[in-house]
């Protein structure tokens, strides 16, 4: 297997986790099973920082080549926002939950980043320029990642992980 099938592998393998989550966590809210959604953003959380650290600190960074500077600002903005409805379940009362209003928003937040997670798989059709040996980085960069296992919220933290995965 290449380092490129590998990555693809990978990243698709995380997608398809992510957006199982992201499901799970739109039809517990929806049904107003808030104690369940709050439990299901907390595990989010813990879930899928090592993809988003990857993403954030590897795979935009190769993207640069594809895309425009605006279009990796807008991902990293919907990373942001993620993170946000994901801490603001988690953080909400019960009650907040089961309030009309802030259920459609977070509801229509979590369809965003839903979208998010289908663009961002697509995405990987853009690296086909990347070499083998630039693969074989990526592939040890998800791999380092993974080994790390931070949490969302912790990479979006100032000054944390962001960009040590290289000097490891």
């Amino acid at each position: 297997m290449t380092y490129k099938e590998k990555v693809f592998e990978a990243f698709h393998a995380d997608h398809a986790a992510l957006g199982q989550a992201l499901h799970e966590l739109r039809t517990l809210l929806a049904a107003g099973e808030t104690k369940k959604a709050q439990l299901c953003a907390a595990k989010l959380n813990r879930t899928a920082g090592a993809h988003i650290a990857f993403e954030e600190n590897d795979f935009y960074p190769a993207l640069k080549h594809a895309l425009s500077e605006s279009e990796i600002e807008a991902m990293y903005n919907e990373h942001a926002d993620g993170l946000s409805v994901i801490q603001g379940i988690s953080d909400a009362e019960t009650s907040q939950l089961a309030n009309p209003l802030v259920k459609a928003d977070f509801l229509l937040r979590i369809e965003a980043l839903q979208g998010h997670v289908a663009e961002c798989g697509d995405l990987f059709g853009a690296m086909g320029a990347l070499t083998e040996e630039e693969f074989k980085v990526l592939y040890g960069q998800i791999e380092y990642w993974r080994k790390q296992a931070p949490h969302w919220t912790i990479i979006a933290a100032p000054d944390t992980l962001k960009g040590r995965a290289r000097d490891a």
